[in-house]
């Protein structure tokens, strides 16, 4: 009986050190991707847009100052529009907020990065990789989960990151839209 269990711990340990290395591949992957995407930006490769939201800096609600600025990089051939990266600064009073959507060929969100406080190197950050529309890996200050070990609050999020995608990528898709004359 316990060659057994001990059979099935070494076994269990394996599938999951196996899903792990997985998971790592496709962080590893994901990443190198947007490595190309911000290189492809930096050297002006990509089309982009900008749309800035309270460009005055009003104060929000009576209460704080803020901005919002969208910036969308795509690629654009032959009338066909790809979308490769969404960025969002937020200014709220004094702290500046940054996320990224990294989409892959398909459309799909394939990593999601945010730092609540972009000017103070302590502030926390994450990092949500997906596959398929699946989250597979979370990168942040509790370390690196994968779905062997994802919280109801670290799938929760994930949905709010994906829904989150599909409203910024549908603001994109109207302007380009627009700007394609597809009305």
């Amino acid at each position: 009986m316990f060659k057994k269990i001990l059979l099935g711990l070494f076994l269990c340990m394996f599938a999951a050190t196996g899903v792990f290395a997985q998971a790592q591949t496709q962080v590893q992957s994901i990443d190198k991707y947007n490595g190309m995407i911000d290189k492809g930006i930096s050297d002006n490769e990509l089309q982009s847009h900008t749309l800035r939201l309270n460009a005055g800096g009003q104060p929000w609600t009576g209460i704080l100052n803020y901005t919002e600025n969208l910036y969308f990089y795509f690629e654009a051939k032959a009338g066909i529009v790809a979308l490769k990266k969404i960025s969002v600064s937020t200014k709220v009073a004094d702290r500046m907020g940054w996320k990224d959507f990294l989409f892959d060929d398909t459309g799909n969100l394939v990593k999601h990065f945010s730092i609540s406080d972009a000017t103070k190197a302590s502030s926390p950050s994450s990092q949500y990789y997906f596959l398929s529309s699946k989250l597979v890996t979370i990168i942040d200050s509790a370390g690196t989960r994968n779905p062997n070990n994802f919280a109801t609050e670290d799938i929760q999020k994930a949905v709010e990151v994906l829904n989150e995608a599909k409203d910024y990528k549908k603001v994109f898709d109207s302007i380009a839209a627009i700007q394609l004359g597809n009305k």
